[in-house]
């Protein structure tokens, strides 16, 4: 229970922190583009956070992970699991974002 949470704590850190990396950097250009295109900055934006989110989430996993079973060397199966569902969350996405990319359906 305890570990869930603070892989939850870990994961929201990390969410906070990029979210405020990407605005740092693009805040000034999105101030500098017209009212048009102000739109379609944001959602370049945040996609770039979308990417960044699921290129990140899974390693907090995997530290929290490699971090409890060094200190407490049986790690629970449920935690394993959700390691395993993690990473194959993050693949079915960049799947679905790169058949996006090429104009193709996403078949199951």
């Amino acid at each position: 229970m305890m570990v869930m949470l603070m892989m939850m704590l870990g994961s929201l850190m990390v969410m906070v922190i990029a979210v405020a990396i990407v605005f740092a950097i693009f805040r000034p250009l999105i101030m500098m583009i017209s009212g048009v295109m102000r739109p379609v900055m944001m959602v370049f934006v945040a996609d770039l956070v979308l990417l960044a989110l699921l290129q990140v989430h899974p390693i907090v996993h995997l530290v929290a992970l490699a971090t409890t079973t060094t200190t407490n060397p049986t790690t629970t199966v449920a935690e394993q699991e959700l390691l395993v569902h993690t990473f194959a969350h993050r693949d079915d996405w960049q799947r679905l974002h790169t058949d996006r990319q090429r104009g193709r359906a996403w078949r199951w």
